[in-house]
């Protein structure tokens, strides 16, 4: 099993994709991508036939996040907020956090009592999140947890309201099929695996411009739509079981069993 991410290099990834990685790709007798776009690089950029290719998205332990533990000693944390927008994922720039925490001011406007709650790892960017906070005159409302244990990760998908992944890009997607297992709502740029784990409309909402008003004005939405997002609850944790292992398990035996036969 081969998995095609990508290098940090050009020269290195055209020299591996005409060479190892066109060679191997091409003498397997299946070739399995996490969505159609990973199809459709394997076919462009190794030459892979698409007969070849089977998609198989990555799997989650849907169990996992379906059974989460109590929220309400973090939310005492966070000030007991009304309103709890999630962010997780690492403070690198192709993720946008600043872009979350500057439509965040709008957000206040229209629920004051709201918590932007931001997890994750810092690759340069959180203390540039920390200061536009301050700048912009709502630092008590942003929750920063930069080592965040993966308790406090759970407790912040069970109290959420909703989830925001702004990213320029994203490979896969893994935060977003988290959300929707855990039942939040997930408002996601249209890029990468993003395009094919969110359902417009169903269990979230697409940013297209990707402005900070746009994405203001998408949480707002939710936030004062209830029935909107009881409903997207309910068809996120329905839509994340094609995401579950056991699902995964089931279409990787398919592709094994049809390679035994041919």
């Amino acid at each position: 099993m081969l998995d095609y991410m990508g290098f940090p290099s050009l020269v290195i990834d055209t020299i591996y994709r005409a060479t190892i990685g066109r060679l191997l790709l091409n003498m397997a007798e299946r070739v399995i991508a996490y969505d159609k776009d990973y199809a459709e690089d394997y076919h462009r950029l190794f030459g892979v036939p698409n007969e070849k290719i089977r998609i198989i998205p990555n799997g989650l332990d849907y169990k996992y996040y379906n059974d989460l533990p109590n929220g309400n000693e973090l939310r005492e944390v966070l000030g007991n907020p009304e309103k709890v927008i999630l962010f997780i994922g690492r403070f690198i720039d192709y993720k946008k956090p600043d872009l979350l925490v500057a439509s965040f001011k709008l957000v206040l406007e229209r629920f004051p009592k709201s918590c932007l709650l931001m997890i994750g790892k810092d690759y340069g960017l959180l203390p540039y999140c920390r200061r536009l906070s301050i700048k912009l005159g709502f630092k008590e409302n942003v929750i920063f947890f930069e080592n965040a244990p993966e308790e406090i990760k759970l407790q912040a998908l069970s109290i959420a309201d909703v989830c925001v992944i702004p990213s320029d890009y994203e490979s896969f997607g893994q935060v977003a099929t988290e959300a929707q297992a855990s039942g939040v709502p997930v408002i996601a740029s249209y890029v990468g695996g993003l395009k094919y784990i969110v359902v417009e409309g169903k269990t979230g909402l697409f940013l297209k411009e990707k402005t900070t008003k746009e994405i203001a004005e998408k949480i707002i939405f939710l936030l004062k739509n209830e029935a909107v997002r009881d409903r997207m609850s309910l068809e996120a944790k329905k839509h994340a079981r094609n995401y579950s292992w056991d699902s995964v398990a089931n279409k990787s035996l398919e592709v094994y069993e049809e390679v035994i036969q041919s």
